[in-house]
């Protein structure tokens, strides 16, 4: 909508993981070489982390855009799955030559698979994204794919991509072999101040084919990156947001107001992604309300209809009763 306005041939701050918009900071090219390197090299497991909208999918998405073509990949970027499917996912991943019928029967196949793809100089990589939502038996598997290997290297490497709260889960004592065997971690943080955020804005106008890099002004930039804590995800909400209502005022120029307004109007999607989060207690509604008085007013009613019938019957049994424990009076 703004595109014309702003002299751009595409949306600059889109928030699907284009590899083409990918700003390599300092962390993510720290990132890629190791995944680049790990994977050549047949380390066996790499580990990537990051908070959400760190840029993990993206960084990925680069990384199978460099790889060599003889690589094979498979990518598993929704893990909840249960066994049975897991393996069935790999099968038809890796497009193997028959369906499995079982476990026993899966190795069986896919180990001569990965033989195979050794032996022509091919690189076998399975990427496992959204990783720390993996059900826990699974983790094992995985852990086991890597007993696949010759007498000098590993016939399969395995990335897994995840958020901080997977590197609680290993610290679990069953995961332990898991963790032991990743050669590699890298997690990935949010850009560190406000020259990274302008240089992450500027490169991503300019891939837009944007004329101009000023677009932000130097308070503007500073300002998206406190509201935004650097976070790249945040950041082109923001902006985007923001370069629509330049568009829709005809100001060439964002400036600091229209980023704090901007900020207030789309609150919500900064403050879900907030590291940490306090739940609120539920509040309760006036329809609730008024039904909780109405039931206690129809027991109070029952209870003094109650008493009323059957006061005189309970007086009399227990005048009864106190007569015959006590012929003589109280003592």
């Amino acid at each position: 909508m703004y595109k014309d306005f702003y002299g751009l041939r595409e949306n600059p701050f889109g928030i699907a993981p284009d590899p083409r918009f990918l700003y390599l900071s300092e962390g993510h090219r720290e990132a890629l070489a190791h995944l680049i390197y790990g994977v050549s090299q047949r380390k066996g497991f790499i580990l990537i982390t990051g908070e959400v909208g760190a840029g993990k999918t993206t960084l990925i998405n680069a990384f199978l855009e460099k790889i060599p073509q003889e690589t094979i990949v498979a990518l598993l970027s929704n893990p909840r799955l249960n066994r049975r499917e897991f393996f069935t996912y790999l099968a038809q991943a890796f497009s193997l030559p028959r369906a499995p019928q079982d476990k026993s029967d899966f190795i069986f196949v896919f180990t001569e698979f990965l033989k195979e793809a050794f032996q022509s100089g091919k690189n076998v990589v399975l990427i496992v994204d959204e990783v720390q939502a993996l059900p826990e038996g699974l983790f094992e598997e995985i852990r086991l794919l890597t007993n696949l290997e010759t007498m000098r290297q590993k016939l399969i490497n395995i990335i897994l991509v995840g958020q901080p709260e997977l590197l609680k889960r290993l610290q679990k004592p069953h995961l332990y072999p898991l963790k032991q065997r990743i050669t590699y971690h890298y997690h990935l943080t949010a850009l560190k101040d406000p020259s990274e955020v302008e240089s992450y804005i500027q490169a991503r106008l300019a891939r837009a084919g944007a004329e101009r890099l000023d677009l932000f002004t130097p308070e503007a930039v500073k300002r998206i990156y406190e509201v935004t804590r650097g976070v790249p995800r945040l950041i082109n909400i923001l902006c985007d947001h923001a370069l629509l209502t330049g568009y829709l005022r005809e100001t060439r120029s964002i400036g600091l107001p229209i980023v704090e307004e901007c900020a207030q109007e789309i609150k919500i999607a900064i403050d879900n992604h907030s590291p940490t989060e306090e739940v609120s207690p539920p509040k309760t509604s006036r329809k609730s309300k008024g039904l909780m008085w109405g039931a206690i007013a129809v027991l109070a009613f029952i209870l003094i209809a109650f008493s009323l019938i059957y006061y005189p019957t309970i007086q009399e049994s227990l005048s009864s009763l106190w007569e015959r424990l006590f012929p003589s009076g109280f003592p």
